[in-house]
């Protein structure tokens, strides 16, 4: 019968107990027009082989505009899923940023140039940058140390762009921007979808890594682990862009 491991931290420094934690966060890749290239690295502490951030293409746009009011977080959300012994704790981060326009013209020159930029400077329309944490409760018996229970932490940043319609603004380009920004909540969530599932399967791989040595070993068995479950991650964000068309066959068209 497996000794449960208490969740205190004087009980790891006996030797019966630990909590191993681990971490992971979207590398520095550069996107393109088509797909997010897919970077592959490893680090001695930490996975590197994460899920970049997913985003959807736009060319940057050199028109000098007035910079857009920056609008902070504007909502945070968290949902806790468990699966048998893997917990998943998704907490989302929606960031807006303003438009200022009376035009479908300007709101694409204002997303152009002033949509969220990558890690090398690219802007897109929106952006999704998952972040990926760990915490497993290691479990030890006369057979070796496995994880009995695994918490997967996904943190997920929103950056979208929003638009206040001016007064008088055109009633038709009202309709079509409620429609195009509503299809890019809902393509950039279908990203974040991937995102939690992606953290599912991290739990799901720890507990059902083979018995180790010692709690240490667990841990970095399961930072081995980690590289192949992101590999996936990464297949099935690209996948998605595929299929969508980066949203555009979801009604991600702008101007309409």
């Amino acid at each position: 019968m497996r000794r449960p491991i208490a969740l205190v931290a004087f009980l790891a420094l006996a030797g019966a107990a630990c909590v191993l934690s681990g971490k992971a966060e979207a590398p520095d890749v550069a996107p393109t027009a088509v797909a997010n290239p897919l970077a592959e690295g490893l680090t001695a502490a930490a996975p590197v082989a994460t899920v970049p951030p997913s985003a959807t293409p736009t060319p940057v746009n050199t028109t000098q505009l007035t910079p857009p009011t920056p609008v902070t977080t504007s909502s945070i959300d968290e949902t806790i899923d468990s699966f048998g012994a893997v917990t998943v704790v998704t907490t989302s981060y929606i960031t807006r940023y303003a438009l200022i326009g009376e035009t479908a013209s300007d709101l694409e020159s204002y997303m152009r140039t002033y949509g969220p930029p990558d890690s090398v400077g690219n802007r897109w329309y929106a952006l999704t940058d998952p972040r990926f944490n760990w915490e497993i409760s290691c479990a030890c018996d006369d057979l070796g140390c496995v994880a009995g229970s695994v918490t997967a932490y996904v943190s997920i940043d929103y950056t979208l762009p929003t638009w206040e319609p001016p007064y008088g603004a055109d009633v038709n380009l009202v309709a079509k921007w409620n429609d195009f920004e509503r299809a890019l909540v809902l393509h950039e969530r279908g990203h974040g979808d991937l995102a939690s599932i992606c953290g599912q399967q991290l739990g799901e791989a720890f507990v059902a890594l083979p018995p180790q040595p010692t709690c240490d070993a667990v841990k970095n068995a399961a930072l081995e682990a980690s590289n192949a479950i992101f590999a996936g991650c990464r297949a099935a964000q690209a996948q998605y862009e595929d299929e969508t068309n980066h949203g555009m066959n979801e009604g991600v068209i702008w101007p309409p």
